[in-house]
């Protein structure tokens, strides 16, 4: 299994989970956020750096809540729901990451030296 397999099963796993939690948190169903949100993976010299939620401003407020003032001057708080922290957690990516992409690189490392 390649680098590139890993993210793609990872990042499928945490888009899947994101959007079903934004569904079930969501009341009306007029906004984009399920069809504007995408998890991205990014590599650089052919090794994962990091995944990416792109997703609309306010699913990041319903994840971390806000406090202030509205540009009306209302003042305003919401609290924070944890859409996305809870997309996370339950889609349990971190460990799959870390065991798969650990295994993988390993080998290489155990490759390199082998040539040595």
């Amino acid at each position: 299994m390649t680098e590139r397999q890993i993210a793609n099963t990872a990042k499928s796993k945490l888009q899947n989970d994101l959007l079903s939690k934004i569904g079930r948190q969501l009341q009306e169903r007029t906004g984009d956020a399920s069809s504007k949100t995408n998890v991205k993976a990014r590599f650089s010299q052919n090794q994962l750096r990091r995944i990416v939620i792109d997703a609309p401003k306010y699913v990041f407020i319903q994840n971390y809540g806000f406090e202030g003032t509205k540009r009306n001057g209302v003042n305003m708080r919401l609290k924070a729901k944890r859409t996305i922290d809870d997309a996370i957690k339950e889609s349990d990516i971190m460990n799959y990451l870390a065991d798969h992409i650990s295994e993988l690189r390993a080998d290489d490392i155990v490759a390199v030296f082998g040539k040595r």
